[in-house]
């Protein structure tokens, strides 16, 4: 009965140490964050823009890979990881939706902006054409 009891102990104690050692290289949470929304907008960049696109390396796993030091095997891992744990993985694609909505915000701003700098454009335009109209005036008068 000993043997036994010793056999399941062990047994469970393996199962548990398999379990914490399976994930020795996960991302962290922000990080991974982080890489899923690059990967998501570089998909969308390409999907929009592919036919501007010169060079296609530029959106591709290198990218990634170089700006946050982690490879195919990581990010692999780490995606099992996290598909294990949905409630962590939800959170990190509400955190990508939160920052996705504040980039489309800081777009909209800037987009107001650039509207508002061509209604000045104009304006100014109009009134310089104005103002040359005027000089030419001016000067047929005077001739």
């Amino acid at each position: 009965m000993k043997k036994l009891l010793l056999y399941l102990i062990l047994l469970f104690y393996s199962c548990l140490s398999s379990e914490t050692n399976e994930y020795k290289n996960i991302i962290s949470k922000d990080v991974m964050k982080n890489i899923l929304k690059d990967i998501i907008l570089m998909e969308s960049i390409k999907k929009s823009y592919s036919s501007r696109i010169d060079d296609k390396k530029i959106f591709g796993d290198k990218y990634i890979f170089e700006k946050y030091n982690v490879t195919q095997s990581q990010i692999s891992e780490s995606q099992d990881f996290y598909a294990k744990n949905p409630k962590i993985y939800a959170k990190i694609y509400e955190d990508i939706l939160l920052d996705m909505e504040k980039m489309v915000d800081s777009v909209e701003v800037l987009v107001k902006i650039q509207e508002h700098n061509d209604e000045q454009k104009k304006l100014f335009l109009s009134n310089l054409k104005l103002l040359i109209r005027d000089i030419k005036a001016k000067d047929s008068i005077k001739k």
